[in-house]
């Protein structure tokens, strides 16, 4: 300890509260939990610091227990820190009603300093503005205090945060790299950690991936896991969901074993609609009933609500119903990045159940217009994956406004030729009607094999026309790979699946956006795709 103390003492000369304070500056969290554990009679300010030694592990729940010890035991300063968990844990009135009960006057100038911080925190869920100017107060404050070395990175690291979340890039990276340049403790980290948000929200993954790799090698488990987090995110935004799924996994596993519980709950968020695409039905019921244990408030119940309803895959009217009770949730909530998440996924539901009318399109435009107005076009770039069809209506509609991404993509080509091409290559198919059937799927999304055997296998006896389906849809599963056509035994439906980029070039004639002039599927004689081609060309 006593070298610690040297070590604080080089960077400044402050007067410490505890020990432990040495050990939470410097970064040193498990060193401080020991020297908590070694004290016969530890006191207020012990309690406060360990508090935060915990929170810095991602033990909310040992960090409240702490901090609430320490303000009982007389340590007014500690309901700053108090405020700033309760915050974290999403019981935000509880965090308003601490930071009222506090005199900052009464302060010295670093408890002062931290106030400021932390208000700034609470109120970034309501003003923005408001937020903003409270961290510039914060940061006035530090600068005539012996602890200045030791908070103001964390201080301007704030205003990088709210600046992030206004979606004002330039001065998000302003503050950080004024924070990277003084920071002379292990909260590096922390400001690497926001930088890599950052990167990742400009959708700059080459960068973003490096900095990942960085923070993968550090030796704090909460950042660690949270660059595996992202670099999941980074291989979804790309539409590799295998590579997504391993970096998913790996986090998942590591946030678990390090009881970190907000970063485990993310890593099963997306673990969710990974299975859900690969068709994993058991591990999506596994992975969502872990999800559902550490849905302990409000947000992230919200946030299970959204996942749970989407795997469902058999919607109801009442799901739409749903996810605009998750929309207003967020609205009251003040977080505008959730209320647009929600209505991506209801959206695409509604094209799922044939909901698609012009006030629908009218609502998807506008929601297209606030993206751009805001700045939020590169927003959401892990989740496109999941709703391709959105994506792919989005990009025509708005000219390719959305980043396409540089991973796989499959093309199916039925407009005066019939032809997939995968990966830039093209693919011969078995069967007279294999394209056929794709296509169909394709535009039918799902359905039952009385229905594939009337309208695509029109004119074979019943019985001979399952066993040619059940024929080509082994060789498809089994020889192409890149697409499969799944089963759900629970609504007895056929879907095509894929885990990459799919587009129908007829798609935007379905939709109405203009009329076909070449013929649709020129090789097929059934009645669907006859009735397809008349009413398309009109």
């Amino acid at each position: 300890m006593e070298q610690l103390r040297e070590m604080a003492f080089k960077k400044a000369r402050f007067d410490p509260e505890s020990d432990l304070q040495i050990c939470e500056f410097l970064g040193e969290f498990e060193k401080g939990l020991a020297v908590y554990e070694s004290l016969m009679a530890p006191g207020a300010a012990d309690d406060r610091w360990a508090g935060l030694c915990h929170l810095a592990h991602g033990n909310r729940e040992r960090a409240l227990e702490c901090l609430f010890r320490s303000v009982e035991r007389g340590c007014h300063a500690a309901k700053i820190d108090l405020a700033r968990v309760l915050f974290i844990c999403d019981r935000v009135e509880e965090c308003q009603k601490e930071l009222q009960e506090i005199e900052p006057q009464g302060l010295s100038r670093f408890n002062q300093a931290m106030y400021f911080r932390v208000t700034a925190i609470h109120r970034s869920a309501f003003d923005l503005v408001e937020a903003a100017k409270l961290s510039e107060r914060s940061w006035r404050v530090i600068q005539s205090a012996d602890e200045f070395v030791f908070a103001a990175p964390r201080i301007l690291h704030t205003l990088a945060y709210i600046y992030q979340t206004a979606k004002k890039p330039e001065k998000t990276d302003l503050y950080l790299s004024r924070a990277e340049e003084i920071c002379v403790t292990r909260f590096k980290w922390h400001i690497k950690l926001t930088r890599l948000d950052l990167l990742f929200d400009l959708n700059r993954f080459d960068e973003a991936r490096e900095l990942c790799a960085e923070l993968i090698d550090c030796p704090y488990p909460l950042i660690k896991s949270s660059g595996m987090t992202v670099m999941g995110c980074i291989e979804l935004s790309l539409w590799n969901p295998e590579k997504a799924r391993g970096w998913f996994e790996m986090a998942w596993e590591y946030a678990g074993r390090h009881n970190m519980y907000d970063n485990h709950f993310i890593s099963l968020s997306y673990l969710v609609m990974v299975y859900h695409a690969q068709g994993h039905a058991s591990k999506v019921q596994l992975a969502l009933r872990e999800m559902q244990k550490y849905a302990d408030n409000a947000n992230f119940n919200q946030k299970f609500l959204l996942r749970k309803t989407w795997v469902k895959g058999s919607y109801q009217q009442e799901d739409v119903v749903l996810l605009r009770e998750v929309e207003a949730f967020w609205l009251r909530a003040g977080n505008p990045s959730e209320v647009l998440r929600t209505r991506i996924y209801r959206l695409s539901m509604s094209m799922k159940l044939g909901l698609w009318d012009e006030d629908v399109l009218k609502e998807l435009d506008q929601i297209v217009e606030h993206m751009i107005a805001e700045g939020l076009t590169h927003e959401f770039s892990e989740e496109w994956l999941f709703v391709p069809e959105l994506f792919e209506m989005i990009n025509r509609r708005h000219g390719n406004l959305l980043s396409v991404p540089a991973g796989p993509h499959i093309k199916i080509l039925s407009i005066d030729r019939e032809a997939l091409e995968i990966h830039g290559a093209m693919i011969k198919l078995p069967f007279k009607k294999s394209f056929e059937l794709i296509v169909y799927l394709c535009i039918k999304k799902e359905a039952s094999l009385d229905g594939i055997a009337v309208d695509v296998f029109g004119d074979m006896p019943r019985d001979r026309a399952r066993n040619y389906f059940h024929q080509i849809r082994h060789v498809i599963n089994h020889k192409i790979k890149s697409i499969t056509i799944t089963y759900d035994r629970s609504t007895r439906m056929y879907a095509l699946k894929s885990e990459h980029r799919l587009s129908l070039d007829v798609a935007p004639h379905l939709e109405g956006q203009k009329r076909l002039e070449g013929i649709f599927l020129p090789s097929s004689d059934s009645d669907w795709v006859i009735e397809l081609n008349q009413r398309l060309g009109e």
